[in-house]
């Protein structure tokens, strides 16, 4: 789930939730842009907000379940 308040994000004014609406999917809301906006004004990132239907296709991040040093 999205996070609401914004202390997780950087800088910390802005919810994970702002670019991840949960109302659509968790995708972004603006569909007019190609691009999701940054927290700081007029700045955009170099890709989009994907919605919680990519999970589907994302492979699994670091889950070879080898043993990594300062890592539970």
């Amino acid at each position: 789930m999205a996070r609401l308040s914004p202390p997780a994000s950087q800088p910390p004014v802005q919810s994970c939730a702002s670019r991840h609406s949960p109302t659509i999917g968790f995708a972004d809301l603006r569909q007019n842009i190609p691009v999701s906006r940054g927290a700081i004004a007029f700045r955009s990132t170099s890709r989009n907000a994907p919605s919680a239907a990519y999970a589907a296709y994302s492979p699994y991040f670091h889950c070879d379940f080898t043993p990594r040093p300062g890592m539970p």
